[in-house]
């Protein structure tokens, strides 16, 4: 799981390296705060919008995660 994994305060470029070294079919980055909580999501095409938008390979990653995702808990039947 911690793979999937990248700190909120990470960079871009830092999460482009991350995603290139998947080899998966989920292309997606979840986010996490200093306690290790779930934050927000990123995907490559998040990190190519930022960029659009005039952020950097430096900028970091707080500044243009998914922050309204959806998530299933432990504890909910998913039937």
């Amino acid at each position: 799981m911690l793979r999937y994994c990248i700190e909120m305060r990470a960079s871009l470029k830092d999460a482009l390296v991350r995603l290139n070294n998947l080899h998966s079919v989920s292309m997606t980055l979840f986010v996490i705060d200093e306690q290790e909580r779930m934050v927000g999501t990123l995907t490559d095409g998040d990190i190519r919008r930022a960029l659009i938008s005039g952020y950097s390979l430096d900028s970091i990653i707080g500044e243009v995660m998914h922050r309204n995702f959806s998530y299933i808990s432990e504890k909910k039947d998913i039937k």
